[in-house]
């Protein structure tokens, strides 16, 4: 025979480590037996169900949130270096970098080295557009 648990709002606050408010809020729609001195008494694991659902969504709301403020924080963080000064565009240091290298790519094959030797600096030149720095 199969005895279904029956709890109060005051026991299950004290199991789950919440106040009564909280626990009786959360399990407003289930259903309840009438229990001695007016008490409502839930289905032990229906409620434990329902607490335990509404805590790990309110976790991820959490979470969530915090990954959003932690994403404010970095654009913040960017525009407070742009108005410092602090911030450089990428496409302005590859745009100057590609001019340095231009300058450098003219004055090698404008120089007196050999064919190969020109080849062999401008190899090296063009291997440091995939480095990483």
């Amino acid at each position: 025979m199969n005895s279904v648990q029956k709890m109060s709002i005051s026991q299950l606050a004290k199991r789950y480590g919440r106040d009564r408010q909280t626990i009786r809020e959360l399990v407003k729609n289930l259903p309840f037996s009438p229990g001695p001195h007016g008490a409502h008494l839930y289905d032990a694991d229906l409620a434990r169900a329902a607490i335990q659902t509404v805590a790990s969504n309110r976790e991820g709301i959490i979470s969530e949130k915090l990954r959003q403020l932690k994403a404010q924080n970095a654009l913040l963080e960017i525009e407070l270096a742009k108005e410092r000064g602090d911030y450089i565009h990428r496409e302005e240091v590859y745009s100057v970098l590609e001019n340095i290298f231009l300058a450098i790519r003219s004055k090698i094959v404008g120089s007196h080295l050999s064919e190969s030797e020109q080849d062999a600096i401008l190899l090296d030149l063009a291997g440091l557009k995939d480095a990483e720095f």
